[in-house]
């Protein structure tokens, strides 16, 4: 029932993974340059640029929703047990009709 959700949030982990990977080694390429300073004013620019030359983004098209959907036809007639009933109802109803009418075919015929 959720496989399309599944595949989405695939698509999502492995996407992020490269990106999270280039943003840690950017960390800690500019740490190695730049080791002074309290709040990194020096490091931001360095990170940034780092991230931006070497990021990597895959522009992941989502999978057709078409793929994960069904439409399922149940048989009209099954054989098992509950169609072979309709099976025997039909010709217990048909065989009815046909003694039922030629009963009033036939009193009507012996009344004349």
């Amino acid at each position: 029932k959720y496989s399309y959700d599944r595949a989405i949030a695939a698509l999502k982990t492995d996407a992020d993974d490269p990106n999270t990977k280039i943003y840690t080694d950017a960390q800690n390429t500019c740490e190695k340059q730049f080791p002074k300073g309290l709040y990194g004013g020096s490091r931001i620019p360095c990170i940034q640029e780092y991230i931006a030359s070497r990021s990597i983004q895959a522009a992941a098209a989502l999978p057709s929703v078409s793929l994960y959907q069904f439409d399922f036809v149940s048989p009209s007639l099954t054989p098992d047990l509950a169609g072979f009933s309709l099976i025997g109802l039909a010709l217990c109803l048909i065989l009815f009709a046909v003694r039922w009418i030629s009963e009033r075919w036939l009193r009507a015929q012996l009344s004349d």
